[in-house]
């Protein structure tokens, strides 16, 4: 959908209210395009007379701060843009995502109403679109996680289409929303090309090959089992496992039923620059942000945290089989990787826990990651 403005608004409360109202109903339709310097006649555009601004930058900026602050929950994706015109003015470009965290609502001036898209014009959202909205966010959010789910019950039934050794396997989900939207997901004759930025964890190395589900690069010695793999789907979402930060010693004194060990600063290492690349390639497929992550660590009970490359004193056993931890979520997928790194530790601090300690020693007191 396309709805044509000559001018840009103004700093008004009234203004603003109405910018918000035209983007929010954008997202909680199926998005569109809001096209400032252009004239348009019942919905058809005219005249191209662009808007005169000394600042083009600072305009865009402004429009982008006024839609974030009157608009409630955020619109992930959204983008603002200029095209400069030959006169010297500029067309503002304002790009909406059809949104899978509908409903939004317009809260500038405490206006607190919701508005929809139709092909007639924007108007208020019913009470059966909103129920509506709320219900396909709840759906959405329920489906990723019944995804993250079965796709680890398949890794440790060996069901995933790459066979691992008995033993920790640390698994890594990037999940964009979009991944159940049908209009959305991979051309997957396109991954061969950029195969190189779909290292997987820990290697330097790789092997690859379409599969039923898209495309999977892995490692691996000969024919057997591999040791860590990087699985990319149809729909977009992206899979990582390997067994490369865990380790398991056989007790030879003593009758002991040996020690299991998690790697954990190598891991956070790994998985940061992991997480930076493939979200780079997501980009490079033209899937859009954002991307709920997710860490797993499989096949841990009884293995403790191994801090380091020094002497190691043991410490808490790991408690249970699976250590699922809580999603993350990163709109941009142009990330560095200590900005990976900070998006992560929710789930980095989550595995410390679980082997006894407060949380991920790789942070120092500001948050910011000291690993390389």
């Amino acid at each position: 959908m396309l709805d044509y403005k000559r001018d840009l608004p103004g700093r008004n409360p009234e203004a603003k209210r109405e910018l918000a109202a035209d983007v929010s109903a954008f997202a909680n339709a199926t998005g569109g395009h809001l096209l400032f310097g252009v004239e348009e006649n019942e919905g058809v555009a005219t005249n191209i007379v662009g808007v005169e601004v000394s600042d083009a930058d600072d305009e865009a900026l402004r429009l982008d701060q006024t839609i974030r602050a009157g608009v409630d929950p955020r619109i992930f994706g959204l983008t603002i843009r200029y095209v400069p015109l030959s006169s010297g003015r500029f067309v503002f470009v304002v790009e909406v995502p059809r949104s899978l965290v509908q409903p939004h609502m317009v809260t500038t001036d405490k206006h607190d109403r919701f508005y929809i898209r139709h092909s007639t014009g924007k108007d208020r959202m019913t009470v059966a679109e909103i129920r509506a909205a709320v219900t396909l966010a709840q759906a959405a959010s329920e489906r990723v996680t019944e995804y993250r789910s079965q796709r680890l019950i398949e890794i440790q039934e060996g069901r995933a289409g790459a066979r691992f050794e008995p033993g920790a396997v640390t698994v890594l989900h990037l999940m964009p929303l979009s991944m159940f939207d049908p209009g959305s997901g991979v051309d997957v004759s396109r991954i061969e090309r950029g195969a190189g930025g779909l290292m997987p964890l820990a290697s330097s190395g790789l092997n690859y090959r379409y599969n039923f589900d898209g495309f999977v690069a892995y490692t691996s010695s000969g024919n057997g089992p591999v040791d860590s793999y990087v699985q990319v789907f149809r729909n977009g979402a992206i899979e990582a496992a390997t067994m490369r930060f865990t380790s398991w010693s056989e007790n030879t004194m003593g009758g002991g039923r040996g020690l299991g060990t998690v790697s954990t600063e190598y891991l956070e290492r790994e998985v940061s620059r992991g997480v930076s690349r493939y979200l780079r390639a997501l980009d490079g497929f033209g899937i859009q942000g954002p991307v709920l992550i997710g860490l797993s660590l499989l096949g841990a009970q009884g293995y403790v945290i191994l801090r380091g490359n020094s002497s190691f004193i043991p410490g808490q056993e790991i408690d249970r089989e699976r250590l699922v931890m809580p999603l993350v979520l990163t709109e941009k997928l142009g990330l560095e990787v200590p900005q990976a790194a900070r998006v992560l530790r929710p789930s980095f601090d989550a595995i410390w826990n679980a082997g006894g300690y407060p949380g991920s020693q790789s942070f120092n007191e500001a948050g910011d990651w000291r690993g390389s």
